[in-house]
């Protein structure tokens, strides 16, 4: 009898997260920065997931009138990813396992190679040893904000307010089956690859002004 599920998940690798911020300034300046370094060890050959991330703020008080603002994030993932998710081609390891009794011997011979599934037509222990399903992401996020009190008397204010940023996404998604694996057709062929990109770019801008009347007598505000 064989414990196909132990054998697939038994990884017990090191996971560690790593995070330092710091913030602080003066009255007119003001900064915040933060770091992230993370790493989650999956428990299956050739998945897990990193993360590196960082983020800075500045507000910058220039006059009584006039401000400004910066606040920049940055992040990078990389997401090993197997291959556990639902399908009917008898590939992904848990749709697998149902189908194959335990007392099946699904691990190496002593050349190193896999023994095939005689139930079924994948080794989920030779799918998760020799493919791999990566996701690489980076992403960039920009704001800035300008404040200018154009005109300030006791009944009158004019606040002119400008607001900008941009959101940078790229993905790239690898995916490499080679002609080892048993669900690899015999065709001849070195496997099967698989390469996809796509990235996207958002702008935006807008301005306002902002008008304050203060009755000097009071009451409402307008």
């Amino acid at each position: 009898s064989y414990d196909h599920e132990e054998q697939l998940a038994s990884r017990n690798d090191l996971s560690y997260e790593t995070a330092l911020s710091v913030a602080g300034g003066s009255e007119a300046t003001r900064y915040f920065a933060s770091g992230l370094w993370k790493n989650d060890a999956g428990i299956i050959d050739n998945t897990g997931f990193q993360k590196q991330a960082l983020r800075v703020n500045l507000d910058q008080t220039i006059s009584s009138r006039f401000n400004v603002s910066f606040g920049t994030s940055f992040m990078h993932t990389l997401a090993q990813r197997g291959l556990t998710n639902n399908d009917n081609s008898g590939t992904s390891f848990f749709m697998v396992l149902p189908f194959t009794p335990s007392f099946v011997d699904l691990g190496r011979n002593p050349d190193g190679t896999f023994k095939l599934n005689p139930f079924i037509e994948s080794n989920p222990l030779q799918t998760a040893a020799l493919m791999t399903n990566d996701e690489d992401v980076w992403r960039f996020v920009g704001t800035a904000r300008a404040s200018w009190e154009m005109v300030r008397t006791d009944a009158h204010r004019i606040q002119l307010i400008g607001n900008g940023g941009v959101d940078y996404f790229a993905q790239e998604n690898e995916l490499l089956f080679p002609t080892e694996l048993q669900f690899e057709p015999a065709d001849g062929q070195p496997g099967s690859s698989l390469l996809s990109n796509s990235d996207n770019v958002n702008y935006n801008v807008n301005a306002n002004a902002v008008y304050t009347y203060s009755p000097p007598s009071g009451g409402i505000t307008a």
